[in-house]
């Protein structure tokens, strides 16, 4: 079994997140990603994977993940989060080592993960076309509160605009 361990906003606890089997996860949600991923592969050109998460509370592990969240802003400070900041509502990432895999917390609403998966999608597109996409202003100046801003945003546009395309498709 997989964790991985997220910083929690007081000191009581943190998030830690464990890797789910597809076996697990309820099928009508699965089913509804799984189709809204091969149509968000056809829509952006890309391709990836989908791995499920869910939440599990450790009391203990609250400091040791600060001080990782830490180390690892100081190992790698160009590295897109691993994470949102508020760890509680966490719903889906994209981590830049593995950029063809889109972790999605089968503890959210199953209704807000085909938002979370086309968001994330399109995080997994930004990599793979990064000089094309962000604009070379940024990248020379390292702006890197810029790049993720613009980043966040067109993910949030993009993903409104797919998941609203995505149910026309399916209803014809």
């Amino acid at each position: 079994m997989y964790r991985w361990q997220e910083p929690a906003r007081s000191r009581k606890a943190a998030t830690t997140y464990v890797h789910v089997s597809w076996r697990d996860v309820p099928e009508s949600t699965r089913d509804s990603v799984r189709m809204l991923r091969h149509w968000l592969q056809k829509d952006l050109g890309i391709r990836f994977d989908v791995e499920w998460w869910r939440n599990e509370r450790d009391e203990y592990g609250a400091a040791e993940a600060k001080f990782e969240a830490a180390l690892q802003r100081v190992l790698n400070p160009y590295a897109m989060p691993t994470a949102q900041d508020d760890d509680e509502n966490w719903s889906g990432q994209v981590m830049t080592k593995r950029p063809e895999v889109v972790r999605l917390n089968i503890d959210v609403d199953p209704k807000n993960l085909l938002y979370t998966c086309a968001h994330e999608a399109r995080h997994v597109w930004q990599l793979k076309n990064f000089e094309d996409f962000i604009p070379a202003y940024l990248i020379q100046k390292k702006d890197i509160a810029g790049i993720r801003y613009s980043m966040e945003q067109d993910a949030e546009q993009y993903a409104q605009k797919a998941v609203q395309e995505y149910k026309r498709s399916v209803a014809k």
